[in-house]
C-alpha cells in the first residue's frame, strides 16, 4: 500500500476512533455507500468508504471487506495485509467460516505474488508494536506478524513497553516469507537486597504484577519505576517496603525485619518489700508486684532489688504458654555489730596500756629502792618503797578495768552481730495459661 491511500488506510484502521452519539448511523452510511461502490466495480471509492466506517465502528467485517476491495483493485500485498488482519480478529457474526474459510484461502493464492517478512520476538512478549520504514506509516499490528511489503530492504523495528527498540535490516523477496526474529531488551535497574540469609524475597511493580523472586542475599534485576518489596524469614516477620528503582543503576536495600515472638509465656513477679526494682536479662522493666507477659520461650534472668535489701537474682525457665508466679523475699542487709563493741573494747584497751605503763613504773621504782638499800650509807628509801607499791597497785586496777571492758566488748560483739543473717530467697510455681 502506497500513496495517500496507504497513509488513510492505516491512519483509520490503528487510531482508536473518539466515541459520539451518531458514530454508528455515520457507519452504516459509509457502509452502504462503500457497498453501491463495490456493486459498480468502483473498487478504490469502495475501500476509501469502508475505511471511514472502519474508524467509526471497528470491525473483523469490514476488514474482510477492505481486503476484498484490494482483492479486486489486484493489489496483493494490501489485499494480503488485510485478509491477515481479519484472520487475526474474531468474527462470530453469521457466514463467518465462509469468510475465513475465503481469507485462507486467497492467502495461499497470494503467497507467490507477495513478499512476506514473517516477524516475531523472542522471548515471546504480548504488545510488540511493528514498524516498517518510517514511523509516519504507522505501525503495522503486534508480534508474532506476517507482513506484506514491497520487495527490497526495509528497516523493521519492535517497540514494546519497558524494552529498548529492537531494529533489524531485511529484503523482501518477492514469493518468499523472511523469518525476523527481533529481541527487545528489557531495561532494568537493579536491587542489592541484604538480610537474613536464605530469606524468601518477592518483588512487585506499581500494578501488583511480580517482577522478580529469589533468597537473600540477592541482586535483583527489575524494570525501572517504584518496587514493593516483600521478604519472609523464618523467626521474622513479614517485611515489606518500597524502593524506586533508576534504569541501569544499582540501588542497595537493607532489609531489617522484627523477629516473631514466636512461644510465649507469662510470669507474676512479687516482692516482700514494696516497689522493689525488677531486672530482667539486665534491663529495668518496672517495679513489684508486675506481671511480665509475653516472654519468649528461653532462659530469662531475673533479678529483684531494694534500698536496704539484699537482693535476689536467679535464672527462670520460660516455658511456652504457661504463667508462672515468682515471690521473692528480699532479706535485709547484715548492719554489723553494737557500737558498745568498739567503744567498750576502746576503753578496755586504753585500761591494758595504762596497766602496762604504771607496771612498768612500779617495776622501775622497785629497781631503784633495792639499789639505794643496799647501797653503802642508804639513805632515804622509805618514798621509792611506797611509791612503787602505789603504781603496782594502779596497774593491776587497770590491768583488771581493761580485762573487764574487752570481756564485756566481746560479749556484746557476738550478742548484737547479724552478719551471718539469712540471704534473700524465692519460689517459683507455674502452670499452663
Amino acid at each position: 500500500m502506497t500513496g495517500r491511500l496507504a497513509l488513510l488506510a492505516l491512519a483509520l484502521l490503528f487510531v482508536a476512533p473518539v466515541a459520539r452519539a451518531d458514530d454508528a448511523a455515520m457507519a452504516r452510511f459509509h457502509h452502504e455507500q462503500a457497498g453501491q461502490h463495490y456493486r459498480a466495480g468502483r473498487f478504490d471509492r469502495a475501500v476509501q468508504e469502508f475505511f471511514l466506517a472502519q474508524r467509526l465502528s471497528p470491525n473483523s467485517r469490514t476488514v474482510y471487506n477492505i481486503g476484498l476491495c484490494f482483492l479486486r483493485m489486484r493489489r496483493p500485498a494490501d489485499a494480503f495485509f488485510f485478509l491477515s488482519e481479519y484472520l487475526a480478529l474474531d468474527d462470530d457474526g453469521d457466514g463467518a467460516e465462509a469468510r475465513r474459510g475465503f481469507a485462507e484461502s486467497s492467502l495461499r493464492t497470494l503467497a507467490p505474488s507477495v513478499a512476506r517478512v514473517a516477524v516475531r520476538v523472542e522471548p515471546p512478549r504480548e504488545g510488540a508494536v511493528i514498524y516498517v520504514d518510517q514511523r509516519e506509516y504507522g505501525s503495522y499490528g503486534t508480534a508474532p506478524r506476517v507482513l506484506a511489503l514491497a520487495p527490497g530492504p526495509h528497516r523493521v523495528w519492535v517497540e514494546l513497553e519497558g524494552h529498548r527498540r529492537a531494529t533489524a535490516e531485511v529484503v523482501a523477496v518477492l514469493g518468499e516469507e523472511v523469518a525476523l526474529v527481533l529481541a527487545p531488551e528489557l531495561i532494568v535497574g537493579t536491587i542489592a537486597l541484604e538480610g537474613p540469609p536464605g530469606a524468601a524475597v518477592r518483588a512487585f511493580d506499581a500494578r501488583g504484577v511480580e517482577v522478580g523472586a529469589g533468597r537473600l542475599p540477592l541482586d535483583l534485576a527489575t524494570p525501572p519505576g517504584r518496587v514493593e518489596v516483600e521478604v519472609v524469614a523464618d523467626g521474622y516477620r513479614p517485611w515489606r517496603g518500597f524502593v524506586v528503582v533508576t534504569a541501569d543503576e544499582r540501588t542497595t536495600l537493607v532489609v531489617d525485619p522484627e523477629r516473631a515472638p514466636g512461644p510465649t509465656g507469662d510470669v507474676t513477679v512479687t516482692a516482700n518489700v514494696a516497689e522493689a526494682v525488677i531486672e530482667l536479662d539486665g534491663e529495668p522493666v518496672g517495679l513489684a508486684p508486675l506481671v511480665l507477659t509475653d516472654l519468649r520461650v528461653a532462659s530469662r534472668r531475673v533479678r529483684v532489688s531494694a534500698p536496704g535489701a539484699q537482693p535476689w537474682a536467679g535464672e527462670l525457665e520460660i516455658e511456652a504458654d504457661t504463667r508462672g508466679w515468682l515471690t521473692v523475699q528480699l532479706a535485709p542487709l547484715p548492719t554489723g555489730p553494737s557500737p558498745l563493741t568498739w567503744v567498750i573494747g576502746g576503753l578496755g584497751l586504753a585500761a591494758l596500756i595504762t596497766g602496762g605503763v604504771t607496771a612498768g613504773l612500779a617495776l622501775e621504782r622497785a629497781d631503784q629502792f633495792r639499789a639505794r638499800w643496799s647501797a653503802p650509807g642508804g639513805g632515804a628509801v622509805a618514798g621509792l618503797r611506797d611509791e612503787a607499791s602505789a603504781l603496782a597497785l594502779a596497774s593491776d586496777v587497770a590491768f583488771g578495768i581493761g580485762l573487764v571492758a574487752l570481756g564485756a566488748a566481746i560479749a556484746i560483739y557476738f550478742a548484737t552481730d547479724d552478719a551471718n543473717i539469712a540471704a534473700s530467697s524465692a519460689t517459683f510455681t507455674r502452670r499452663p495459661r
